[in-house]
């Protein structure tokens, strides 16, 4: 085998092996790209679900504020009425007193 034949089998198994090298970088990048979409799409999943959680804890944080507001209504009115009728029965307890001292 002469120099130039030997050069020439060298030069074609480099060919050969850079070709080996590019297409094995090519399927890695595509490989990347793909693990890239795969982790995108599990993370938009992922969120949604926080997302619709998050809106169910609001939808429930709002009815309990709700109920709270109302229970806060209930106490006022009662007050009120508690103190209303308080007014009442003393006025009637001391109609008598009251007149008198309006006669006089």
């Amino acid at each position: 085998m002469t120099d130039k034949e030997y050069l020439k089998k060298l030069d074609e198994r480099i060919s050969k092996l850079e070709e080996q090298v590019h297409n094995g970088e090519v399927s890695q990048v595509t490989q990347y790209r793909e693990l890239e979409h795969l982790i995108i799409k599990a993370v938009k999943e992922g969120n949604q679900e926080i997302l619709e959680k998050l809106k169910d804890h609001d939808k429930r944080i709002q009815e309990l504020e709700n109920k709270d507001g109302e229970k806060a209504k209930a106490v006022i009115n009662a007050i009120f009425g508690t103190s209303l009728s308080w007014l009442v029965m003393g006025i009637l307890t001391n109609l008598p007193t009251i007149l008198k001292a309006l006669e006089k």
